[in-house]
C-alpha cells in the first residue's frame, strides 16, 4: 500500500475532527460529565492542530482577570508595604 494522498488524509483529518465534536456534542446533550480522557483527546487534537485559545477564550480570560484584585493597588486590600 503507497502513502495516502493528501486529499485523502485531509478527509480522515476532518473525519477525526467531526467525530470528536460529535462526541462532545453528545455528552453535552446527554447532561453527562465529559470524562477527562476525552477533554485530553480534544484539546491534544486542537493543540496539534495550532489552536491554543480562541479568541473568546481571551476574552474570558480577561473577564476573570479583571475581577482578580490588584495586589498592587493598597485600594484592593493588599497590605501596605
Amino acid at each position: 500500500m503507497g502513502r495516502a494522498t493528501d486529499e485523502q488524509l485531509d478527509a480522515l483529518h476532518g473525519l477525526v475532527g467531526e467525530t470528536l465534536l460529535d462526541e462532545f456534542n453528545r455528552y453535552l446533550a446527554k447532561g453527562e460529565p465529559i470524562p477527562p480522557q476525552f477533554f485530553s483527546q480534544v484539546l491534544k487534537y486542537l493543540k496539534d492542530n495550532g489552536i491554543d485559545a480562541p479568541s473568546r477564550a481571551v476574552k474570558l480570560r480577561d473577564r476573570l482577570a479583571d475581577t482578580m484584585p490588584n495586589f498592587d493597588d493598597p485600594a484592593d486590600g493588599s497590605p501596605a508595604h
